[in-house]
Order: structure tokens, then sequence, then C-alpha cells
């Protein structure tokens, strides 16, 4: 008998926790995270910054415990509009600028294959590949 006793407190928590969490949420600005890594090229250290601009759609996956993990999609689609980079992204523009290496890049990344295939895809080394080299013996028929 006793649990059924602690069922409406419970749903009574529950229900105030995301009353609590949706507040919070509204109240955000947005965030800043940083992270350093040695450089490749500098003396020192250079930063890689993860940032959320508090938006709508931000602030109601903020709100929803539920839907919190779609706020990385959220914040790379942010990137031109509203200025947001995920940490991968910040990762990916050091390691196109020389700053850290692929290896650093990759240790640090939250998604290890997602970056690695962008690198691959979208990187500096593919934008200098001429891809019509190789095709001289080829004949059209």
């Amino acid at each position: 008998r006793r649990p059924f006793e602690l069922r409406p407190a419970l749903r009574y928590r529950a229900a105030r926790n995301r009353r609590i969490d949706s507040h919070r949420a509204w109240m955000i600005r947005g965030y800043v995270l940083t992270w350093s890594f040695v450089s490749c090229r500098l003396v020192g250290r250079v930063p890689a910054l993860e940032v959320l601009v508090a938006t709508p759609l931000t602030r109601e996956l903020i709100g929803d415990k539920d839907r919190t993990k779609e706020l990385p999609d959220a914040i790379s689609k942010g990137f031109t509009t509203y200025g947001m980079q995920t940490f991968d992204q910040a990762l990916f523009d050091l390691h196109e600028d020389g700053l850290i290496s692929y290896e650093e890049a990759l240790k640090n990344a939250d998604s290890v294959n997602d970056l690695r295939l962008r690198i691959k895809l979208q990187g500096q080394a593919t934008k200098d590949r001429d891809v019509m080299s190789g095709i001289d013996n080829l004949k059209m028929t």
C-alpha cells in the first residue's frame, strides 16, 4: 500500500521539476563553453568555443528533457543565422586553420565519425585535390 501513497507526490514532484526546467530555459540568454588545446603552429594554446544563443527553439529543447538530445543539431543549424557553433564545428575550424592536429581534433570530438567525415568531405585537402587528375587515359565511347 505504501507505493500507491507515494505516487501522487512523485507525480507532483516531476511536474514541478518540469516547470522549473521550463522556467530556467526561458531565463537563459546563451552560453559559451571553452576548451583550450596546444597549438601546432603557435606557441601556447588555442581556444575551441561551443556557443549557444537562446532562441525559441533552443529554449524549448532545454525545457523539455526528452528533446535535449536535439540541441547539437539546433546549434549547428543556427551557425549562419545566430552565430552558434558546436564543439565539433570549432574543432573543424581549428584543424582547417592548422592550429590543432588531426589527431587532437578527433581525440576531443563529441562525434568522432561525424568530424572525420566532415574533414574528409569538406576539408582543405579535399578542396585542393584536382578531381580531373588521372583521367587522361580514359576514352569516351
